[in-house]
């Protein structure tokens, strides 16, 4: 079954990781997820003339563009997490965190941008960027089990 993206989900983690409380963050418009992984040349004479690599470090950047809406509890957090340069335990799934078989990624993050969209003829918008922080919890493809 096709997913579509109106049926996706975004989640802030509120309590400790291993025990979470996951608030849904309602006012979001669009996410983009851009997972990549680095490389390494290992090319030698032994490669026949082609390059050669190997992959390095694994890379993530989620942009999440959020509706500018007053008192929204997670948009504030977001805020405040660049502001303040600390870190959120987030979740991005295509359903619900509650059913089984939702996946996406899961990370420990850190909010690297803010910018805010201002169009004549639409929503004042915020699109924020968050990358993996350091943490004893490495990001994770998260499964929803049963």
């Amino acid at each position: 079954m096709s997913r579509v993206g109106i049926d996706c989900k975004a989640y802030r983690n509120s309590a400790t990781y291993a025990t979470p409380t996951w608030g849904e963050l309602v006012n979001v418009r669009e996410v983009s997820t851009d997972l990549s992984v680095g490389e390494a040349d290992v090319s030698s004479r032994g490669t026949g003339g082609w390059e050669a690599i190997e992959t390095t470090l694994k890379r993530g950047t989620i942009d999440v563009e959020m509706m500018a809406v007053p008192g929204d509890a997670e948009f504030t957090a977001l805020k405040d997490a660049f502001l303040n340069r600390t870190t959120l335990d987030m979740a991005f799934l295509d359903g619900p965190i509650a059913t089984a078989g939702s996946q996406g990624f899961r990370a420990v993050m850190k909010v690297v941008g803010m910018s805010r969209g201002e169009p004549l003829e639409d929503g004042v918008s915020y699109t924020f960027s968050l990358k993996p922080a350091y943490s004893a919890n490495p990001p994770t493809w998260h499964v929803v089990s049963a």
